[in-house]
């Protein structure tokens, strides 16, 4: 595409990590156990801005990758990337971090 997928007109960046701090339930038997890593999730924005097609492409633990999937699955419409000025399915990556406090 000609335009990345953004968020609300602006850069993704600083509203995923908004959306992330605020929506992040670290798993208690990962932290209980000191477990931390980054998932690499990707999914694929549609022509409409819907996100969809959730799946983990860098795996840290299955607790940290299924609460990455599931945080992914609350994410809003995007406004879709654009070639040639239309609207076009896209993937889309982004990371979740995971830190033992």
């Amino acid at each position: 595409p000609d335009v990345r997928p953004k968020y609300n007109a602006k850069d993704s960046t600083p509203f995923l990590l908004d959306f992330l701090n605020k929506n992040v339930h670290y798993p208690e038997e990962a932290e209980k156990n000191g477990i931390s890593g980054t998932v690499i999730v990707q999914m694929v924005v549609e022509k409409d801005g819907t996100p969809t097609h959730f799946k983990v492409i860098r795996e840290a633990d299955p607790l940290l990758d299924e609460e990455a999937l599931r945080i992914a699955q609350l994410l809003p419409k995007f406004i879709p990337a654009q070639k040639d000025g239309k609207p076009v399915r896209c993937i889309f990556n982004f990371s979740v971090p995971f830190r033992c406090k």
